[in-house]
């Protein structure tokens, strides 16, 4: 789970026109929450890698005791997440990163981004989000290539498929999935609360306490 410290400012930051700055903070923590009580549910190993480094404490109270924490290392993104494959992929086994913003994704989606690994012509899998972007990547080598890539852009799932295939990677590529990013996401996930009240009961019920009922 790549995870940042739930700091008013420093979380959301999108969101707090709508919400301000304690709100998209009191969200992001439950987005978290949800993220991993999902991930608690299946067979992995799961490990949260987190933001700022002196977060450490922060982001083990958060985990619980059945859940390691490993800081992110690197001056952006992209050398975060690289950081993040070589470290893990060193014990041997394939690893799934995913976001911490997309509270209501199954753990059945992980578990199917872990069988993709399992083909032998599988390199690489990819969770796409609806703006262009990715909430998920899995592979069982590190592939430093694919993230010489603009993050946060409507095309970098796109282009990051296009690199792929210039490398002769096996990509698989699995469901789509909204995350929480924007006012309108908001706006979208309290219009289906039925369906996600159980999915993600700490992200509906801050929702609801912030007036999107």
């Amino acid at each position: 789970i790549m995870a940042k410290d739930p700091q008013p400012g420093h979380v959301k930051t999108r969101l707090i026109p709508a919400v301000g700055a304690k709100g998209a903070c009191r969200l992001y923590r439950a987005m978290l929450e949800d993220v991993i009580g999902a991930m608690k549910m299946g067979p992995w190993k799961t490990t949260i890698a987190f933001t700022p480094e002196s977060a450490q404490a922060s982001i083990e109270k958060l985990g619980g005791a059945s859940i390691d924490v490993v800081p992110q290392k690197g001056k952006d993104l992209t050398e975060r997440m690289i950081h993040i494959f070589d470290t893990l992929l060193a014990t041997g086994e394939p690893v799934v990163m995913r976001n911490s913003d997309s509270p209501q994704l199954p753990a059945l989606r992980i578990s199917e981004a872990f069988a993709c690994l399992l083909d032998s012509d599988t390199d690489i899998v990819f969770g796409p989000d609806l703006g262009g972007g990715y909430y998920l990547v899995g592979m069982k080598k590190p592939q430093p290539e694919i993230f010489g890539i603009a993050m946060s852009t409507a095309s970098n799932l796109e282009d990051t498929l296009e690199k792929c295939q210039a490398l002769g990677l096996g990509v698989a590529v699995l469901d789509s999935h909204q995350d929480i990013d924007t006012p309108d996401d908001l706006k979208t996930f309290s219009a289906r609360k039925a369906d996600m009240v159980h999915a993600c009961p700490s992200t509906m019920s801050v929702l609801e306490d912030l007036g999107y009922e």
